[in-house]
C-alpha cells in the first residue's frame, strides 16, 4: 500500500496537478489577503442628508379605509358601514328627556335633542323645541311632579322606521319616519296639575341616529301654553 502511493505521487501527471491545484491555492489565498476583509455599508458610509427612519417602522403608505355610510354597494369594493344604532337607545333618551323636565333643566333637556329640533304642535305651528320648553318652565310648575310616575312603560311604543315601511301604511303617524329613526310614541299617565294641562295626552318623539345614540329630531304634542 505504501509503494502504490509513492508512485501515485511522483507520476508526472499526478504531479502536475497537484503544483497546478498549490498554484491556483496560492493565488485565492493572496488575492483574498490583499483584497481584506469584506466591506458592508454602516451608518458613517451613509449621506448626512438622507432620510432615516427608525428601526421596525414601515415606510410604506397606510392604505385608509373609506368614511363611513349608512348603506353602499358591494361592488363599489371596500366599504365602511354605519353601526345600527340600538331603538333602546332612543327610549331611553326619552326617559331622560322626561327626567329633565321634572327637573326643569332646560341643560339636560337639550343634551337629548338633535341639531334644530322642533315641536309640532296643535295649532299647525312648529316651534324649536328648547325655546318652547322653556317658556313652559316659565309659565308652568313641572318641578312638582318629581317622584311621580309621568307614564307607565308599557304605554311607551317604539317603532323602527324599517319596521313602519314593512307595515305599508296600516298604521298611520302624524310625521314621516325615515328608515334610519326611530319613532317613540309616550301615552302620558299624568296630563293636568291641578286644573291646568301640562302636558297632552300622548307625545310622539321622533329620534334620529347620531354618534352617541340617538336625538330627538322633532316632536308632536296636541298642547298650548294656557
Amino acid at each position: 500500500m505504501i509503494r502504490s502511493l509513492e508512485i501515485r505521487l511522483t507520476s508526472p501527471r499526478r504531479t502536475s496537478t497537484l503544483g497546478l491545484c498549490a498554484f491556483t491555492v496560492g493565488l485565492c489565498l493572496g488575492g483574498c489577503a490583499s483584497a481584506g476583509p469584506p466591506q458592508f455599508e454602516s451608518v458613517t458610509s451613509f449621506d448626512e442628508d438622507a432620510e432615516r427612519h427608525p428601526a421596525g417602522v414601515s415606510v410604506d403608505p397606510v392604505s385608509e379605509l373609506p368614511p363611513s355610510q349608512e348603506k353602499a354597494d358591494t361592488s363599489s369594493g371596500v366599504i365602511v358601514l354605519n353601526t345600527p344604532a340600538d331603538p333602546a337607545q332612543g327610549r331611553e333618551a326619552v326617559r331622560r328627556f322626561f327626567r329633565a323636565v321634572v327637573t326643569e333643566s332646560t341643560e339636560d333637556l337639550e343634551a337629548e335633542l338633535g341639531d334644530n329640533a322642533l315641536i309640532q304642535l296643535s295649532s299647525g305651528a312648529r316651534l324649536p323645541v328648547a325655546a318652547f320648553w322653556r317658556q313652559r318652565f316659565a309659565t308652568l310648575d313641572y318641578a312638582g311632579l318629581a317622584g311621580s310616575p309621568l307614564f307607565r312603560e308599557r304605554d311607551m311604543e317604539t317603532y323602527r322606521g324599517s319596521d313602519l315601511k314593512q307595515l305599508g301604511g296600516r298604521r298611520r303617524f302624524p310625521l314621516a319616519v325615515p328608515e334610519d329613526s326611530v319613532l317613540v310614541k309616550v301615552k302620558l299617565a299624568i296630563t293636568r296639575s291641578g286644573r291646568t294641562r301640562i302636558f297632552a295626552d300622548e307625545i310622539y318623539f321622533l329620534l334620529r341616529p347620531s354618534s352617541d345614540g340617538y336625538k330627538i329630531s322633532e316632536v308632536v304634542e296636541d298642547f298650548q301654553l294656557p
